[in-house]
């Protein structure tokens, strides 16, 4: 494969305890900052924050701290099933960006904002991210690999 790579080794315990994580931007959509700077709005800049990579999340999720920060626009709301319950939350158009990789960002792209108590990260990325990789996580080495 040619694509852009990413990878990360972590401790055995590490990769056990925290999972893969990734440093992503969060901002609005390419199409929104074009439609601001032409009206001359100034809008807020693109937040980092630290994601999990997370093969059991089927959609990328932000907490809804980050969609307010970033001033992202609501476009509807989402169904979602998280341990043994279904929720609606509310979904947000906005890009995100991996700031010092060669992994191509996703803009525009669907984020649904639902708190994640107890976790140390403000974005999991799902399987609407992981569809366009190649993603290997090697628990025993903890060596962690993104390939586009």
């Amino acid at each position: 494969m040619d694509g852009a790579r990413y990878s990360r080794s972590y401790s055995r315990v590490d990769l056990r305890r925290t999972g893969p994580k990734i440093t992503v931007t969060i901002g609005q959509p390419k199409a929104a900052r074009a439609l601001a700077q032409k009206k001359g709005i100034e809008l807020q800049k693109p937040l980092r924050v630290e994601a999990l990579i997370d093969t059991g999340a089927s959609r990328t999720v932000i907490n809804p701290q980050v969609a307010a920060t970033c001033g992202l626009q609501q476009t509807g709301l989402a169904r979602i099933s998280s341990a043994g319950h279904i929720t609606e939350r509310l979904e947000f158009v906005g890009a995100i960006d991996f700031p010092g990789q060669e992994l191509r960002g996703f803009d525009p792209m669907s984020l649904v904002a639902c708190p994640l108590p107890e976790q140390d990260v403000s974005c999991l990325l799902g399987r609407d991210v992981l569809e366009r990789w190649n993603f290997a996580y090697d628990g025993r080495s903890g060596l962690v690999e993104v390939e586009e």
